[in-house]
């Protein structure tokens, strides 16, 4: 009976690589599916073929696209040794030293990147050697990708119009600031908006960081967002993984009715005050579904006007809803009811992490800014985390999990 359930198994993998869809996703893969007409079997060296496929495979004697790196170059330049053909990039290795690989793995260069930079000067193009020296004037190219560089402090903020698609991005260092009161960033409604790697601030702590007020498809990744009076207000479908909300006055995010969110592997801390009539000091999810994610993330110190149905760590949608394998430690401010250790919605904590103190969990430094809620050996939250989402594969800094003997609670993996 093991004998033909292993040829049965054998059988359906090669249907697998055999098959029409396979086939479709690696056209150049000779030895499972049929060479294309033109393409030439039996070569012996490169002079044996063609343009389109300049590079010969003597171990199949195949003329493919490419036999490792060398052969490749933007927007493709890397070569998937499986199918020999030249792929999008997966790291900035891979696109050249002055380049950088961005979001769908597309390398950097003038013509989908506007160049920022705080010593450069306005104009129409925002070149890499003739950057421009305002967000707005990189806007203004309509280039899919803008990326700034330097510390800009800028009056007015950012504003997109309603339909903007286009990500924002930092280079390492990069931080953000608006020069006038108000909201720092804002984004308009219907657009296809990334921000990342980016630290964002507010003058004289007024307003939000990021707002948007009608829904939208947003994505941040690798943000710092402090000192402003609420970290974000977003309406639409958000994404958000390794940022870090801290030490904003009222609030650290809130998400407006129905938005859909997968948020992951963040930091909400130190957000809110004992004097704040607001949902939720940490993080207000909104109505949601059960199918939206908040998982992997440190919710500590946080604080709300202990009244009604405010809680001091993460308001979550309603009954169903649950959020595993974070960590929620020392929020503060509900009473009644709703004064579990984690401080959220009652129900919401299932599978997760609760502390009424920091103490158990060993964070770095939870007195003085900008804090660090990394762990520390000997943290209650280091590999106790038994039934993980396996699917979430990285941490807080983009280390891989698990580490050590197990899955770690919260953002961090030690």
């Amino acid at each position: 009976m093991g004998t033909r359930i292993l040829i049965t198994l054998a059988a359906l993998a090669a249907c697998e690589r055999t098959s029409s869809k396979y086939c479709g996703l690696h056209p150049m893969d000779y030895l499972n599916c049929a060479a294309p007409d033109g393409a030439l079997v039996g070569c012996t060296g490169n002079s044996d073929c063609p343009k389109n496929l300049p590079r010969c495979e003597t171990g199949q004697g195949l003329c493919v696209q490419c036999l490792d790196d060398m052969d490749c170059m933007a927007p493709t330049p890397r070569c998937d040794l499986q199918g020999h053909e030249c792929v999008q990039c997966a790291s900035d290795g891979d696109c050249g030293p002055a380049s950088r690989c961005l979001v769908n793995g597309v390398c950097s260069n003038d013509n989908n990147v506007a160049y920022v930079d705080t010593a450069g000067k306005d104009n129409p193009e925002c070149t890499q050697l003739m950057p421009c020296l305002t967000t707005a004037a990189g806007l203004k190219t309509n280039k899919p990708y803008v990326q700034l560089n330097g510390t800009f402090n800028e009056k007015g903020g950012i504003v997109l119009a309603n339909g903007t698609s286009v990500t924002i991005f930092g280079t390492p260092g990069t931080s953000y600031t608006r020069s006038d009161g108000g909201d720092t960033i804002t984004l308009g409604m219907g657009g296809t908006v990334g921000v990342a790697s980016l630290e964002i601030t507010c003058n004289n702590s007024t307003g939000h960081a990021i707002k948007t007020g009608m829904p939208g498809t947003y994505t941040f990744s690798q943000l710092t967002i402090h000192g402003c009076q609420f970290g974000m207000l977003v309406a639409g479908s958000m994404t958000m993984t390794r940022s870090k909300i801290y030490s904003n006055s009222i609030n650290g995010v809130t998400l407006m009715g129905a938005t859909h969110f997968e948020i992951t592997n963040s930091m909400f801390v130190q957000n809110g005050g004992p004097g704040n009539d607001v949902p939720a000091g940490g993080v207000a999810l909104g109505m949601g579904t059960t199918g939206d994610t908040f998982e992997f993330n440190t919710v500590a110190d946080n604080f709300v006007k202990a009244m009604g149905p405010n809680v001091a760590g993460v308001a979550c949608p309603g009954m169903g809803f649950t959020a595993p394998n974070n960590i929620f430690a020392a929020n503060v401010g509900v009473m009644g009811p709703n004064s579990t250790s984690s401080n959220t919605t009652p129900g919401c904590d299932e599978g997760s992490l609760s502390s009424i103190t920091d103490a158990p969990l060993r964070f770095g430094n939870t007195t003085t800014p900008p804090y660090d809620y990394h762990l520390t050996p000997g943290s209650s939250a280091v590999d106790s985390d038994t039934m993980p989402d396996t699917s979430v594969t990285e941490d807080y800094d983009g280390d891989t999990r698990p580490r050590g003997n197990g899955w770690d609670f919260g953002a961090d993996e030690l």
